[in-house]
């Protein structure tokens, strides 16, 4: 009876331990999974009041362009938790992300340079690349500007190409900015632009930037933000590798920007060379 009690312990401890053996495999599996390696990503981010389906007319079309277009959104709550929607394969040579804010309100906009760094690096620890590419609508210019003054680290990807569009670098009042499509000085500095101007030592000038404007039927304003607002980012970034403005004057007012077909082909140049 006794041989039998010690034969059947030592069959239940063989079995117990192949169970714990195949459970620490599965575990081990589970936590050395690595990061997806991807292809310099294009990271989209809207404006005030704008969620993460902002962007989705122009995405539609450029899905015409490239067929193996990549698509995810995020959106980052107020306790920096996520909503992710999609998923990147690495399949795709035209990744692109869209981060959007639970709280777009335009006073959060310093907070929602926080929450950028909060999403840049949940996307660095599952996927795998060294640089990015950024296009901002209206504030969402101002994000990537208080992200890279305030919040950018060493250790984050590296900028590559910035395309910022209708940004209003200087406020969006014409008692602050000049009619003219001449940019010189701004005619008064608001306190955001004060702001940016102080840490603008920050912004590292290696990559390019392009800054697009509309002005629509000359009125030197895209009818929302004036021209002289959005050149006034060259005091910002008038000493990266490259800087660049473009004029849109055909269907150019604030909201069409985005999916302006122009800017679609600014954008495939940019940032893809086509």
């Amino acid at each position: 009876m006794a041989n039998k009690t010690i034969l059947l312990g030592v069959i239940l401890l063989g079995f117990f331990s192949s169970i714990f053996h195949i459970f620490s495999a599965n575990t081990a599996q589970a936590d050395s999974t690595e990061p997806i390696p991807i292809s310099e990503p294009l990271i989209m981010v809207p404006g005030t009041n704008a969620t993460q389906n902002r962007f989705d007319d122009l995405l539609a079309d450029m899905k015409k362009t490239y067929q193996d277009l990549d698509v995810m959104k995020i959106t980052v709550k107020t306790d920096d938790s996520l909503t992710v929607n999609g998923a990147l394969t690495g399949n795709s040579q035209h990744p692109v992300i869209v981060i959007a804010f639970e709280d777009n309100s335009e006073k959060a906009v310093p907070e929602q340079a926080k929450w950028f760094k909060t999403a840049l690096t949940y996307l660095a620890a599952n996927y795998r690349f060294s640089s990015y590419n950024f296009l901002g609508h209206s504030n969402g210019g101002l994000v990537i500007t208080n992200y890279l003054e305030n919040e950018a680290d060493a250790s984050d990807p590296a900028l590559d190409r910035l395309m910022t569009i209708g940004t209003p670098y200087n406020g969006t009042s014409f008692n602050d900015n000049a009619k003219t499509a001449t940019f010189t000085k701004p005619k008064n500095t608001t306190d955001q632009l004060s702001r940016l101007l102080a840490d603008q030592a920050n912004i590292l000038p290696s990559f390019q930037m392009m800054n697009v404007y509309g002005n629509t039927a000359d009125s030197y304003s895209d009818g929302t933000v004036p021209v002289a607002s959005v050149q006034a980012g060259v005091l910002l970034y008038g000493n990266t590798a490259s800087y660049q403005e473009k004029a849109i004057t055909d269907d150019a007012t604030h909201r069409a920007l985005p999916a302006n077909a122009e800017v679609e082909a600014l954008i495939r140049s940019f940032f893809y060379q086509d």
